[in-house]
């Protein structure tokens, strides 16, 4: 009775979690560049998500043309609380779990973390603005600009409401 018991808790949370990594993306894929940055990215992404919000970041290390692009999406019916430290678990395990990210299916939460050659692409705000040039937001006040990685003394761009990468066909 106790195993029977046992194997179906363990069905049930294996339901609630589903994860997959990503096979494919640059070489060295930078992962420091993604840790450093999650924070900020969470910093935007906190807060309220109605029933199928989807909420995107991307950072561009533009010395080593790689970047990762972050995804996160309200999978319940109904609106949810995205509080900081759920965004930084959910996007950090992928970084710290899978080579070239992956994407996490977790409860009310589906979280992606995505390494690709090339930088990244906002094609809304490109097209909604005349001077065609994407913002930096500065990881320590929040205002627009060009933004350093300290470490590295590379420039880092930070691109929120971006398109996810398309597959290569």
């Amino acid at each position: 009775m106790r195993f029977s018991t046992l194997f179906a808790n363990a069905a049930f949370l294996l339901a609630l979690v589903s994860a997959k990594c990503y096979k494919n993306g640059p070489n060295e894929p930078n992962k420091q560049l993604a840790l450093d940055n999650i924070a900020t990215v969470c910093k935007t992404m906190q807060g309220n998500f109605r029933s199928g919000l989807e909420r995107t970041a991307c950072v561009t290390n533009s010395a080593t043309g790689n970047q990762w692009f972050f995804g996160i999406k309200c999978r319940p019916k109904t609106d949810r609380l995205l509080t900081f430290e759920l965004c930084m678990m959910g996007l950090r395990r992928e970084v710290d779990n899978c080579k070239h990210g992956g994407s996490l299916a977790d409860g009310d939460w589906q979280y992606t973390s995505d390494a690709n050659a090339g930088v990244c692409m906002d094609v809304k705000y490109i097209n909604a603005h005349p001077r065609h040039r994407k913002r930096a937001i500065d990881t320590v006040s929040g205002t627009a600009g060009p933004i350093t990685d300290e470490k590295d003394k590379k420039d880092v761009t930070i691109t929120f409401g971006s398109v996810p990468p398309q597959p290569a066909q």
